[in-house]
């Protein structure tokens, strides 16, 4: 007899996953626009008046993830299409990322990452 098992990631693994240093969440966001085959990335830093960040903005060029997919890549944690493959889909690069977690890291920065 077979059961299909719905997994749903709990609070701790969340915390554990956007905890870290914000310096690890860029460079997490600047890897996956190039195994997404961007040629330009751009950082921008907002401060408020007393000098703290308020907002960060990424803006690249590159491939992106199709909206139209069956099930978006989004709502899944792991079974990345860079398990099977080595290199970029269009410029054939050497792919830096592996784990389908990468895009999450972002919550560390803020609350609300759009």
């Amino acid at each position: 007899m077979s059961e299909t098992i719905e997994v749903k990631a709990q609070q701790d693994f969340w915390k554990r996953l956007v905890s870290g240093t914000p310096i690890r969440a860029v460079a997490e966001i600047v890897s996956n626009a190039f195994d997404a085959d961007a040629n330009s990335i751009k950082i921008v830093i907002k401060r408020n008046a007393l000098g703290t960040v308020q907002r960060v903005i990424f803006t690249e060029d590159g491939s992106g993830i199709p909206y139209t997919a069956t099930q978006h890549l989004f709502s899944q944690l792991g079974n990345s299409w860079k398990l099977k493959a080595t290199r970029s889909h269009e410029k054939q690069r050497l792919l830096q990322g592996r784990n389908g977690e990468g895009r999450f890291r972002a919550l560390s920065l803020g609350e609300i990452v759009s």
